[in-house]
């Protein structure tokens, strides 16, 4: 009885904030299940035991117990814990990809990793910072941009030494494509 009132009261503050928010309330009582397949995919018949232990207890059992921690949560710790070990592998680049998809923010990501560099290290928080930067997306300055996109060749020397042809039109388009985003 007292859980049936406890639903159907978060059902009401769902609506209410659909209402005012725009937010589905079916979405907001939903929760989101984890299904993970690679363990079996990657390493199903080498190591079939470890495989179920990835599948079937880490992701299937522990990632959806989300009454005890939300996925929000579990990203973040997740993500701190291979960032403490110094792994910035692919690994590390799902967790930071599983963490976006979980609603963990770029401030919020930014400021754990700055917290962290201090417990963790300061070279372990530049590589991570560097991924989760390609997570998020981030190209903060100019500078930034043009040290990732250097100009190819100066229009003028394009001109003067190339044939007019397909790939050449291109690299120039991108070029004053590039010019014009200074």
């Amino acid at each position: 009885m007292k859980k049936r009132l406890m639903n159907k009261n978060l059902l009401m503050i769902a609506v209410v904030l659909g209402t005012v928010f725009g937010l589905n309330a079916q979405n907001i009582m939903k929760k989101k299940e984890i299904k993970q397949t690679a363990g079996r995919d990657v390493l199903g018949t080498f190591a079939p035991e470890f495989a179920h232990l990835n599948d079937d207890i880490l992701f299937g059992e522990v990632w959806n117990r989300q009454d005890e921690l939300s996925l929000h949560d579990r990203s973040l710790v997740t993500v701190l814990s291979l960032m403490a070990q110094g792994l910035t592998d692919s690994s590390l680049q799902y967790h930071l990809q599983s963490a976006k998809a979980n609603g963990v923010t770029r401030q919020e990501i930014s400021e754990i990793i700055t917290h962290a560099a201090f417990y963790c290290g300061w070279p372990k928080a530049w590589a991570v910072f560097r991924m989760a930067k390609d997570v998020w997306g981030g190209i903060n300055s100019r500078r930034e941009k043009n040290l990732r996109n250097p100009p190819i060749i100066p229009l003028a020397i394009l001109t003067m030494h190339t044939q007019n042809t397909l790939s050449d039109k291109v690299i120039r388009h991108r070029w004053m494509q590039r010019m014009g985003d200074q």
